[in-house]
């Protein structure tokens, strides 16, 4: 979250104003940090959200603008000092069908550095004892992606009805024929209709393969295995998307112009 907020020294600023233009600073205030708010928004979308590879509206809407309420206006006219503020935050609400999935939740490691949070279906792999708490699945050479460069969405819930799952927590859904879902896989990725099988390397099994979820292959050139998922101790995000940046450059930008755009209209509208 950017927020914007106009400080300076009132007194100063105002002495030889007039009674009726005094008044009238917190609505222009007011109209301000609104309209920054608004410009910053489309400046991120711009500069930011373009830095994405191949953004999925979901992602391409995430942001949104928390505007300065008139009721503070109210505690101006009172003789009060109001907290004037409004910011441009990712979007917290529920956004989807299938349950309490908000762009915070999904997309808030993109503004910060540091570890990354689980995702649903690593939940799935540590109930059914695949995966140790505190790993991660990262997909590999063998995730089908769709056109954004994510793992299919189709593909996740089937291969976790593959793997039976959903029963695991209690939920039955789009249940899915072993064979029928093997063949498809196969036939998406040009591999032989015997391919497709997936099997399951546990975090705490022996192996000479690396904990993960796998598939089998069998092409012209012979049999093989591809990876997946792979079950990972650590996974870290740097600082993709710069929001805060974003705001000031606007702020330092637009704020003369905006402010005495307001104040105008402010006056010329007082009663």
């Amino acid at each position: 979250m950017a927020q914007i907020s106009i400080k300076t020294n009132i007194a100063e600023v105002t002495k030889e104003f007039t009674a009726l233009q005094r008044r009238q600073i917190p609505f222009a205030t007011f109209l301000t940090v609104n309209k920054l708010a608004e410009n910053s928004h489309k400046s991120f979308q711009i500069s930011e959200i373009s830095k994405l590879d191949r953004p999925t509206r979901y992602a391409q809407n995430m942001m949104f603008v928390n505007y300065a309420k008139r009721s503070v206006l109210a505690e101006a006219r009172g003789g009060g000092k109001p907290n004037i503020t409004s910011d441009v935050r990712v979007k917290d609400r529920i956004v989807t069908k299938r349950g309490l999935v908000t762009q915070k939740e999904v997309m808030q490691h993109l503004f910060e550095t540091g570890e990354r949070r689980g995702k649903g279906i690593e939940g799935y792999f540590i109930r059914a004892g695949f995966m140790l708490r505190g790993q991660f699945a990262v997909p590999a050479s063998g995730a089908p992606m769709d056109s954004f460069g994510n793992v299919d969405k189709r593909f996740v819930v089937q291969l976790l009805s593959y793997l039976r799952l959903f029963n695991e927590s209690g939920f039955r859904a789009n249940v899915v024929d072993r064979n029928k879902f093997s063949k498809r896989f196969a036939a998406r990725n040009k591999i032989s209709r015997q391919s497709g099988k997936f099997f399951v390397i546990k975090s705490n099994q022996i192996s000479k393969l690396h904990p993960g979820v796998w598939t089998r292959l069998s092409t012209g050139f012979g049999k093989g295995i591809r990876p997946v998922y792979l079950f990972v101790d650590a996974a870290e995000y740097r600082q993709f998307l710069d929001l805060d940046t974003t705001v000031k450059k606007v702020v330092d930008r637009d704020f003369t112009f905006e402010f005495n755009k307001a104040f105008a209209h402010a006056l010329a509208t007082a009663k």
